[in-house]
């Protein structure tokens, strides 16, 4: 019979990257190119905007504003593309990894998929958007209470905060399956979400914890030994490398140098290995958790 186990789907990224190294190998070559690809786009968008309005950055200027609003917009778009773009591709690698014709491009696709993970993203934040907005009120309730009453009505108010917080948790956490259930059923799966994950509450929210621990260690740690690797290519000095990327109004040459291209395939390295720790396991957790399910179901029925 099938289990769940928290640190089992924890560790499915570490299980991408050993199963299907080539198609890891893919999403950072394509995270390298989309990453130059957005920011030269990005450089030249808000390089165009800034000259029509000849240098002036003034918040006054309604036509300059609305141009810059342009400019975020589109590059927030293509984000949005691109996000969608890589967890279908994890989504794929875990859930269709037997499927030969599957990975002829790293599990990677552009479509009708691609197109409604990207609204399943974007009604997700949306979504918590608005559980962060209605945490955030009962957290400054909590805080006016606290200064205005007495102790044990402070207490009182803790209490409540403690409770709007666990709200969050808990909806963020019975949530957790709606993306690769919407990739893998051809439908946004809030609802389905909601239903498969009752009961297991407590081994999701420790797979989550062990996801982001694991990602940190391993993220900080690669980037650390990324900075040496940098610091060694600039000569030492660092700073003027990253002085491109520290910049109000990037420009095509602090994308195109070849320090600055150094720093992007390495990023996009690290990137890609990201993207298989920290959307792998929400999938892993969909599929043993679907077929825990069914065999449970099955179970019932003979009975």
């Amino acid at each position: 019979m099938s289990k769940f186990s928290a640190s089992d789907a924890a560790f499915e990224g570490f299980r991408l990257a050993r199963h299907h190294p080539r198609a890891v190998l893919i999403w950072a070559g394509a995270s390298f190119l989309t990453t130059i690809a957005v920011g030269v786009l990005t450089a030249v968008l808000l390089s165009g905007s800034l000259a029509r309005a000849g240098g002036d950055v003034d918040p006054a200027n309604a036509t300059l504003t609305l141009e810059l609003m342009r400019d975020a917009l589109i590059s927030l778009l293509l984000g949005l593309a691109i996000i969608s773009v890589y967890l279908n591709g994890v989504y794929r690698a875990v859930l269709r990894s037997d499927d030969f014709h599957e990975d002829r491009w790293g599990y990677l696709r552009v479509g009708r998929e691609e197109l409604r993970t990207a609204g399943a993203v974007v009604l997700y934040g949306l979504i918590f958007v608005g559980l962060t907005f209605v945490v955030s009120l009962g957290a400054s309730i909590v805080y006016s209470l606290a200064t205005l009453t007495g102790p044990a009505l402070g207490l009182m108010a803790v209490l409540i905060g403690l409770g709007v917080f666990f709200i969050f948790i808990f909806c963020w956490v019975r949530l957790t399956l709606a993306l690769p259930m919407t990739f893998d059923r051809g439908r946004m799966s809030f609802r389905d979400s909601w239903r498969l994950t009752r009961g297991w509450f407590w081994p999701l929210l420790g797979m989550k914890v062990l996801t982001f621990a694991i990602t940190a260690v391993v993220i900080l740690t690669i980037f650390i030994i990324a900075l040496a690797v940098a610091a060694i290519a600039s000569g030492g000095n660092l700073r003027e490398m990253l002085q491109g990327f520290n910049d109000n109004t990037p420009t095509l040459a602090s994308y195109l140098n070849p320090l600055s291209l150094t720093w992007l395939l390495l990023s996009a390295a690290v990137g890609a290995l990201q993207n298989a720790l920290l959307y792998g396991p929400s999938a892993h957790a969909y599929r043993v958790i679907w077929a825990v399910t069914e065999e449970r179901e099955a179970a019932k029925a003979e009975s």
